[in-house]
């Protein structure tokens, strides 16, 4: 298998795990935030958001070596 598509893959995979994890990172946060500082803590303080966050930085250095 070319190199390329196998990077292409594993950035689509990597994408797409990055959007779940973001989606129920966000959904987590049912908490009433009353200022900006708290709401960058909270999602500092939530680790499928910052899952989310790292998957797309692994997605994003897959699809440059694809490219």
């Amino acid at each position: 298998m070319n190199s390329k598509i196998l990077f292409i893959i594993l950035a689509i995979f990597f994408n797409a795990f990055a959007n779940i994890f973001m989606k129920y990172g966000v959904k987590k946060q049912i908490v009433k935030i009353s200022g900006i500082k708290q709401l960058i803590l909270s999602y500092l303080n939530n680790p499928l958001l910052l899952v989310g966050i790292a998957f797309f930085g692994v997605a994003l250095i897959f699809y440059s070596k694809a490219l």
